[in-house]
């Protein structure tokens, strides 16, 4: 069940066409070492390596909770961020969703490791990322397996969570990203060359914001991308003046960052639950045939549909970004309360 909470301060070409839905289920014989959802699972490490994860808590509004208990029947929702976000990224969603009239929830967005308000540390596996998740989940309570959403890097982090310990949620929403090596594409280096910027530029000299963006602009051209490297500066005291600092771990980031684009799939480990990819029809990290087939291997019981949107699809088609998610929770929902009848 759904722990209570106390009051919490709010503290990332296909062979079909774009608009279809690509559904497969596959049935897979046993062979060791193969394991499934309903198997025996790996563990991501323990709460010892895992750190305390920022986090704002969306809850749904007093008067939905208490005129009906339905509230208490609906999946909890986690969103976790991709690579330079943070859960600020993701709170008009987070609080439409928790604020929904037909099906209000608890929603959690999340700063993983080295991003946003969560502690810098110098491990930036998945495996360690997971195990950041389940001590919130334990932290907090969430004892119902809740439905996790996870954009670009933190839609892996949401995959490797849903085969390695697939007793702990619901269903997986996987927005733009596969299990899949990702290094070798071009828009993936110019990330990596986003960090190789932050770290050249001299925040000992800046004075203002301004300055940083300016040193930022020769590699950053596009002004987009460039603001939202810019929600990770952050100001710091000094006795020469304002100073900033990077709130991402960009040292870290940059030394991991092939990790960080390949996947970390065990053999023989698979995710038979349910899955829903959400992705964007202009970009290609789910549009690429591999890409593709590796979520018909890993993820055998899938569903994909795709958005006119690029990667950042959730800004850049919110309102039909936000219809989609709405109505796959509903099923989620539905399916857990049919379960909780019996």
């Amino acid at each position: 069940m759904f722990h209570h909470f106390t009051a919490i301060s709010p503290c990332s070409r296909v062979g079909r066409a774009f608009g279809s839905i690509i559904t497969r289920s596959r049935i897979h014989t046993c062979v060791a070492p193969l394991q499934s959802r309903h198997g025996q699972h790996a563990h991501s490490g323990d709460h010892h390596t895992a750190v305390k994860l920022a986090f704002n808590h969306y809850a749904p509004p007093a008067h939905h909770q208490t005129t009906t208990n339905s509230i208490n029947n609906n999946v909890p929702l986690l969103l976790i961020h991709g690579l330079y976000g943070s859960k600020r990224n993701w709170a008009s969603i987070g609080k439409a969703l928790a604020h929904d009239p037909t099906a209000p929830r608890h929603v959690f967005t999340l700063d993983l490791r080295n991003h946003g308000e969560s502690p810098h540390s110098d491990t930036m596996s998945y495996s360690a990322m997971v195990s950041d998740v389940l001590r919130f989940m334990d932290d907090r309570g969430v004892s119902q397996p809740p439905v996790m959403l996870g954009h670009s890097m933190g839609g892996k982090v949401v995959m490797t969570l849903a085969m390695e310990h697939p007793d702990r949620i619901a269903a997986p929403i996987i927005a733009d990203m596969a299990p899949f090596d990702f290094l070798a594409l071009p828009e993936v280096s110019e990330l990596r060359a986003i960090v190789a910027a932050m770290q050249k530029v001299d925040l000992a000299q800046a004075t203002s914001p301004s300055e940083v963006e300016d040193q930022l602009k020769p590699t950053i051209p596009n002004t987009a991308v460039r603001k939202f490297i810019m929600t990770n500066l952050a100001p710091t005291h000094s006795e020469h003046g304002p100073r900033f600092r990077w709130l991402a771990n960009i040292d870290v980031i940059a030394r991991d960052f092939p990790q960080l684009a390949a996947f970390p799939h065990a053999p023989g480990l698979i995710y038979d639950g349910r899955a829903y990819f959400l992705a964007g029809s202009k970009a290609r990290y789910v549009t690429l045939p591999a890409a593709i087939d590796a979520i018909h291997d890993l993820f055998p019981n899938n569903t994909i549909e795709y958005l006119d949107a690029g990667h950042w699809l959730h800004a850049e088609a919110t309102t039909a970004f936000l219809a989609k998610v709405r109505g796959y929770l509903s099923a989620v929902d539905a399916r857990e309360k049919s379960t909780l009848s019996f």
